[in-house]
C-alpha cells in the first residue's frame, strides 16, 4: 500500500531531496518511527520537514531563507540578472546541507558559512548553535558535515577536519586536523548508524 506524506501547504514538493525513515524516541519517551524529508543545497529555500510515520501527520517543520531577491519580481529587462542569481544559488559554494539525522537531531550548516544548527526532528526546536574556527569547505562529492555518533560531530571547515563534542548544550571542539590541501571528500563512520532508512534521489 502506497503512503503519501504531505508538507505544509506553503512548501514547493520540489523543496525535498534527501528523505529518511528514523526510529527515535517521542515526546512520551516510547519507541517512535519519523519521516524526515531535507533539501538539497541549491534551492531557494532549505528546510526540513517530519512526520510520524504512522499517523502521516507534520511533526516538525522548518525552512530558512536562502535569497531576499524575490525572482518573480524582476522585469523581463533583468533577466541576465535572474540568470545570475540562480547561477549564484547552485554554486557549490552556497550549499545549505542537512545531514541524515541521528536519533531525533538533524544538523545543518552551509558552505562558507560559521554557523553550525541542531534541530529537533520531533518538534523542529533548535537545539544548538556555534561557529566553527573557520567556513564549513565547499565539497564536490559529500558533506562536510557529519556524525561520528550520537554526541560528536564532524565538520570539513576550509582550513581544518574539526571533531566536536554536542553531548550539551554548549558544544566544544575536541580536536582539530589541519588541511593543507583541499578535501574534496569525506566520509564518517557513524557508530550509532541505523542500518539502510534512507533514500537519496
Amino acid at each position: 500500500e502506497k503512503s503519501e506524506y504531505v508538507p505544509p501547504v506553503q512548501v514547493s514538493p520540489n523543496l525535498w531531496r534527501d528523505i529518511w525513515l528514523i526510529r527515535a524516541a517521542g515526546p512520551d519517551g516510547c519507541a517512535a518511527k519519523y519521516v524526515v524529508a531535507a533539501s538539497a543545497g541549491n534551492v531557494l529555500d532549505s528546510g526540513f520537514c517530519s512526520w510520524d510515520f504512522y499517523s502521516k501527520e507534520v511533526r516538525a517543520f522548518h525552512t530558512e531563507g536562502r535569497c531576499p531577491l524575490a525572482l518573480s519580481s524582476l522585469s523581463h529587462r533583468n533577466s541576465q540578472r535572474r540568470r545570475n542569481v540562480l547561477s549564484t544559488i547552485g554554486a557549490p559554494e552556497n550549499h545549505q546541507w542537512w545531514y541524515k539525522p541521528c536519533g531525533p537531531l538533524i544538523v545543518s550548516t552551509a558552505t562558507s558559512q560559521k554557523n553550525v544548527s541542531v534541530y529537533d526532528i520531533r518538534d523542529s526546536d533548535l537545539v544548538m548553535r556555534w561557529e566553527t574556527q573557520t567556513p564549513v569547505a565547499t565539497m564536490d562529492f559529500s558533506s562536510p558535515l557529519q556524525w561520528r555518533n550520537k554526541e560528536k560531530v564532524v565538520v570539513a571547515e576550509s582550513e581544518a577536519i574539526s571533531l566536536w563534542d554536542v553531548s550539551s548544550l554548549n558544544p566544544r571542539v575536541l580536536s582539530s586536523i589541519s588541511c593543507y590541501k583541499r578535501v574534496s571528500a569525506l566520509h564518517i563512520h557513524n557508530t550509532d548508524a541505523e542500518f539502510g532508512g534512507g533514500v537519496r534521489q
